[in-house]
């Protein structure tokens, strides 16, 4: 069984912890394309983590691309508040325009809420419908500090299942 891995991870100490075993046959497949899609929820409450990610988008893109040389890398948002705000979904589609995309996120501030919960689920649902590429790593990093409205729960698991079911990593 030449080539076979058997990898064991260790997942907490003591009571409550857990040991995977697996076995893999082959080298995972080098990745040459990653379609990221930030989810960043924009109300009041969100402004260190806005400033912070206005700050450090740069350092973090010129960080992927030094990591994985040739990488076709591109970048999208959704930010979103909640019902009642000057707006509840903004999108930035999907582009390999770093420059665009750093604009459109130094545009962004904290305002709005209100009320504890957001919109997560309308932001997640737009996220499910942007131009992924079927031949592309596709992650969403969702940037929130408030669930979704009791009511809108429901919706808002099925859409992450839908991104799930297509192979978009949340």
């Amino acid at each position: 069984l030449q080539g076979l891995r058997r990898i064991i991870q260790v997942l907490g100490q003591g009571r409550g912890g857990q040991r995977i075993d697996f076995t893999v046959d082959r080298a995972a497949p080098v990745v040459k394309k990653l379609d990221l899609m930030l989810v960043i929820d924009t109300t009041g409450s969100m402004g260190d983590e806005i400033r912070y990610l206005q700050g450090e988008l740069a350092a973090i893109l010129s960080s992927l691309r030094a990591r994985h040389p040739g990488l076709d890398l591109r970048i999208g948002f959704v930010f979103y508040k909640d019902v009642g705000d000057d707006y509840v979904t903004a999108t930035v589609p999907l582009t390999g325009d770093f420059n665009a995309a750093q604009g459109s996120l130094r545009q962004q501030s904290a305002g709005g809420g209100g009320d504890y919960p957001e919109a997560m689920e309308q932001a997640l649902i737009r996220g499910a419908n942007q131009q992924w590429r079927p031949d592309a790593v596709k992650t969403m990093l969702l940037v929130a500090d408030a669930p979704p409205h009791d009511e809108n729960f429901g919706t808002t698991w099925l859409a992450a299942r839908h991104l799930r079911a297509n192979r978009v990593q949340i």
